[in-house]
């Protein structure tokens, strides 16, 4: 379709593309290895309901996207019915069941891959306007 594409990821081995598409293994809660406005499209797949601090992800993805960009967020849709029963019943919703202290002592992950925040879509919406008002202020 005419794009240049980069993925990334922490863990390599998940990445199932690497003949087609290229790759580099990054860590998106410390400073990504792209230079200021890089790319026009960020997509943040299944990973902000990972994160400890989305405020500094999201500030560092200004920071790497050019001045007309677009950023496409998924992430666990809580609001659906099944989720919102299942939240009536036992207090969580869905994809977001495990407690945390069993996850801690789970052998099988390799990386650490609890999902800590459900966001509906006012919680991204006011997350993005925040970062991106201060963004301005600064003048940037």
């Amino acid at each position: 379709m005419g794009f240049e594409t980069l993925a990334s990821d922490i863990d390599k081995e998940r990445f199932r593309y690497s003949d087609e598409i290229q790759f580099i293994r990054c860590d998106i809660t410390k400073r990504l290895p792209f230079e200021n406005n890089y790319f026009d499209y960020v997509l943040l797949i299944e990973a902000i309901e990972h994160l400890k601090n989305p405020y500094e992800v999201i500030k560092e993805i200004y920071r790497i996207v050019k001045e007309r960009w677009m950023l496409i967020i998924s992430t666990p849709n809580i609001l659906n019915l099944k989720s919102r029963i299942r939240f009536l019943f036992e207090g969580a919703y869905e994809f977001f069941r495990e407690p945390p202290l069993d996850q801690i002592n789970n052998p099988k992950e390799k990386i650490f891959n609890l999902h800590i925040v459900p966001y509906r879509y006012h919680g991204l919406e006011y997350l993005l306007s925040l970062k991106r008002r201060r963004s301005i202020k600064k003048g940037g």
